[in-house]
């Protein structure tokens, strides 16, 4: 995790703050500003020289409004990020840097250089510090009121129960029921853990409503199926849960004044904060999951969080920017899930707001228009139809609408030729993220592919042995896969998956691992042996393998629809389309096997 990097929370969510250089070692702030709460440590953001010796402590002075100055001691901690999953559904918050303070062990040097990440916590300060200063270096500070004792002077009842988004400034943006949805809760278990996302979770799941009482109260009522640990026993444990604390202190602050100001405005933040769509689940049906949609990304949410604590702006300023604000925020998606279903490309819509809207797909050239309602929050598959069937593969435009939302999407309209020596398959993407689909899904204009170049595929005629290893006489179709090849990955870890026939109506799916095992999937077994294959050839640096595509799995005698996926590292891959991370088949793209024409020996 780099503090620095536009897409983290750490100067809202962390407080970061403080002048730091200390007596004993070179640390220096990256922030001018600290957030304060009574009875709450205090997070700085800071850049350890690499030869300083991380356990050593650094002196701050803090002076209070009266002018009166006391010395204490500061500690290191180093960020550390956790492993995430990268593969499954439970990898959809993968890019949000979940992470926790470690302890340095003693004599331990900054050997990662300047831009290592490192917290100087001060665990002494109360609210009426007006100003933290190391060795000249100062920093202003600003008190963050206490969010139940706010609340009470607004007439606010903590105790009452409120279930609508619009009764209360910190109330969940979310339906009940998918609060209690066994699999989104799975999905935000990494998140629930780390200090820069728990504020997220707590309010998508219970709302940030402080608990009543005479102090801070930071700490909202428990989401029992998210809960952290048992309590902390060590102070880099404590502090990472306090440092999340902190940023729930903040966002409550800031929520409350948001509601005061504007109710609807409140209500349309906190979805934008830490709301869920249903996105498609099946891969041939309409059926949906609810999964998280966080548009505000961390920098996005960082710039609000500024502005509803500014005490010098007005509540008409607050209005304008946060209206400003929200406006920039696409209100839904669109993206091509398929290009060769039934009847034509698959087209997923995603409505984000609450609202119900009118969705559409349709190119003139080459498609008939798809129309069909799609409810608040949710999703559904649009399927146009092939009006003019192209006689070669070209990427042909798609315009989608979603309500005023609109966009421009390609999809790849007719078959692409085999021809000798042989047609490659396109490039592989990695399985999307919530930020990289929706990056991608809710661009106006066509977005930018990552492609890998980690599997290489071409589809050829060839003639292959039998099951005792002797050639046939009769070439057929067949599939040449050559991956670069990790040392650190078990042969059996590494493997891709080939499916023919329509995406959710399989003809045949199985997976080819680099020590050349191959193995049926979904039952694919039934008519006997898969297909006739070359075992793999593993070197240092790649494996290949060549498997059969039988002729009763082909989709037609002169064409074939075709989709890959490779698995290895953790990590999965698709060809076409970059998959969703729960889904279980790629799409597909048309081959045209009618132009392969004779074949000499320079030809293969």
């Amino acid at each position: 995790m780099n503090l620095h990097h536009p897409s983290t929370l750490w100067r809202a969510a962390l407080a970061l703050c403080a002048t730091a250089a200390a007596a004993t070692a070179d640390v220096r702030p990256r922030v001018d500003r600290v957030d304060v709460v009574e009875g709450e440590p205090v997070f700085i953001d800071v850049t350890v020289d690499e030869k300083t010796e991380a356990d050593e402590s650094v002196e701050v002075t803090l002076q209070n409004r009266s002018g009166d100055q006391r010395r204490i001691e500061g500690r290191l901690f180093r960020f550390e990020p956790e492993r995430t999953p990268t593969i499954g559904p439970e990898s959809w918050l993968r890019p949000m840097g979940v992470g926790r303070l470690v302890a340095p062990g003693r004599g331990e040097r900054n050997a990662a250089g300047v831009g290592a990440d490192w917290i100087l916590v001060l665990d002494d300060v109360d609210a009426e510090v007006a100003r933290i200063e190391v060795d000249g270096r100062r920093v202003q500070t600003r008190t963050v009121e206490s969010a139940a004792i706010a609340a009470e002077a607004a007439g606010i009842d903590l105790n009452a129960r409120v279930e609508r988004a619009e009764d209360g400034p910190w109330v969940s943006p979310l339906p009940s029921a998918w609060r209690r949805d066994e699999s989104f809760l799975e999905l935000l278990r990494p998140a629930a853990k780390s200090p820069t996302t728990s504020w997220r979770v707590v309010l998508a799941l219970g709302g940030l409503a402080p608990t009543p009482g005479d102090g801070p109260a930071l700490r909202p009522v428990r989401i029992d199926a998210l809960d952290a640990d048992a309590a902390p026993t060590d102070d880099a444990t404590r502090f990472t849960r306090d440092l999340g604390e902190l940023s729930i202190a903040r966002w409550q602050a800031a929520l409350l004044r948001l509601w005061r100001v504007d109710v609807t405005l409140s209500v349309r933040v906190r979805s934008s904060l830490a709301g869920a769509v249903q996105l498609p689940e099946a891969d041939s049906s309409d059926a949906t999951r609810v999964v998280p949609l966080w548009p505000a990304d961390d920098e996005d949410a960082d710039r609000l969080l500024q502005v509803l604590l500014d005490p010098s702006l007005s509540d008409r300023d607050v209005r304008e920017i946060v209206t400003a604000w929200l406006d920039v925020i696409p209100s839904a998606a669109g993206w091509v899930i398929d290009d060769a279903a039934r009847s034509g490309p698959a087209v997923g819509v995603t409505q984000r707001v609450p609202e119900a809207a009118l969705a559409t797909a349709a190119s003139g050239a080459t498609l008939s228009e798809a129309v069909a309602p799609v409810e608040g929050r949710s999703s559904r598959v649009l399927r146009p139809e092939i009006r003019r069937a192209s006689t070669r593969a070209s990427l042909e435009p798609v315009s989608v609408s979603v309500g005023p939302w609109g966009g421009s999407r390609g999809y790849v309209s007719g078959a692409a030729p085999a021809r000798p020596p042989g047609l490659r398959l396109g490039l592989p993407e990695r399985d999307d993220d919530m930020r990289s689909w929706w990056r991608r899904a809710s661009s106006p204009d066509r977005a930018a592919t990552t492609p890998t170049t980690n599997l290489a595929a071409r589809i050829e005629r060839r003639s292959m042995p039998d099951g005792r290893g002797n050639r046939r006489g009769a070439e057929v179709w067949a599939l040449t896969i050559e991956c670069p090849r990790d040392a650190t990955v078990r042969a059996e870890d590494d493997g891709v998956e080939i499916w023919l026939g329509p995406r959710g109506a399989s003809s045949l799916a199985f997976r080819v691992s680099s020590n050349g095992a191959i193995e049926a999937l979904d039952g694919f077994d039934a008519r006997g042996r898969l297909a006739a294959y070359t075992p793999a050839a593993r070197s240092a640096g790649s494996w290949l393998v060549v498997v059969e595509l039988p002729a009763w799995a082909l989709d037609e005698p002169d064409r074939t629809r075709i989709g890959l996926t490779r698995t290895t590292g953790g990590q999965r891959y698709a060809w076409p389309r970059p998959m969703l991370p729960w889904q279980d088949e790629p799409g597909r793209a048309w081959i045209d096997l009618s132009q392969w024409g004779s074949l000499d020996d320079s030809g293969r």
